[in-house]
């Protein structure tokens, strides 16, 4: 057997040779033995896609400690709603504060390619019924909400407003509002009552940008059309191609550059190099 077979069978996904190195008579097997790359089976078995709930449990059976630093960080961030679950209910501890102010929730939406997450739904309800902290803070001034705002996921910010997250990280305004989680009739609502079309959320994007970053046309040619009426100082005719240009872009203080200087021991790189 060599050294790290069991990190190497964890990372294929085999089951089978998992538990067989784990279950041999008088095996030394070491189940928290870290990797040249410092990584333990259990890391494997978070972030592997090949290794599975079963697997996980495995080893949590044989003794993997969930005590591992930043191994419940981790996880979260990979972002496996049921892996996580696993770890819950082995006693993982989700209501930490790292270093710089960063919890689950902040660590939920940083790590991965948390736009086009189709888990992350999931991954926020399971982090609420298990009492995160929704308020949360970075000494970079990010907040959950803040971050899914900048990248355009508000079915997520619905769901942690609703749950209590703080609206005035984002300096909602009415149409912005409406633009972001309403349909067509509310948007066509407010312009009517006579809002301030160039009022701006804490990214400094208007309706405008924000209805052209989530791609949803019918607010565009709404607030398109009310321009034309009050002539408002931005260029409506102009293509929305050439409004993207303007969308906001992330600054070492309001980022995940902040976050992403400060992961230690290499745990958000990928599995393969």
């Amino acid at each position: 057997m060599t050294l790290y077979e069991l990190h190497q069978a964890v990372k294929k996904g085999d089951l089978h040779r998992v538990s067989k190195l784990l279950s041999a008579p008088r095996s030394n097997i070491d189940v928290n033995r870290r990797d040249r790359k410092g990584w333990t089976p259990l890391m494997y078995a978070v972030s592997a896609p090949e290794a599975n709930v079963k697997l996980l449990r495995t080893l949590l059976h044989h003794g993997a400690s969930i005590d591992q630093s930043d191994i419940v960080s981790f996880a979260i961030g990979i972002g496996d709603p049921q892996k996580i679950a696993v770890l819950i209910e082995a006693g993982a501890d989700i209501r930490y504060q790292r270093e710089h102010g960063y919890d689950a929730l902040l660590d939920a939406v940083h790590g991965r390619d948390v736009l086009h997450d189709p888990h992350l739904i999931e991954l926020l309800h399971l982090l609420i019924a298990n009492g995160v902290s929704l308020t949360g803070m970075s000494t970079y001034g990010e907040s959950a909400v803040r971050v899914l705002s900048r990248i355009g996921r508000f079915d997520a910010v619905q769901v942690l407003l609703k749950a209590g997250a703080n609206a005035n990280d984002l300096n909602l305004t009415p149409l912005i509002e409406a633009v972001s989680f309403g349909s067509l009739t509310d948007v066509e609502a407010v312009i009517k009552s006579g809002v301030d079309l160039e009022e701006r959320d804490f990214w400094e994007r208007t309706a405008w940008l924000i209805a052209i970053q989530i791609g949803d046309i019918p607010p565009v040619l709404a607030i398109k059309q009310s321009v034309f009426s009050v002539s408002a100082s931005f260029a409506a005719t102009s293509s929305p191609c050439a409004h993207r240009s303007r969308l906001p872009k992330l600054d070492h203080h309001r980022s995940r550059h902040g976050y992403a200087q400060r992961r230690r021991s290499g745990l958000h790189r990928g599995l393969r190099t």
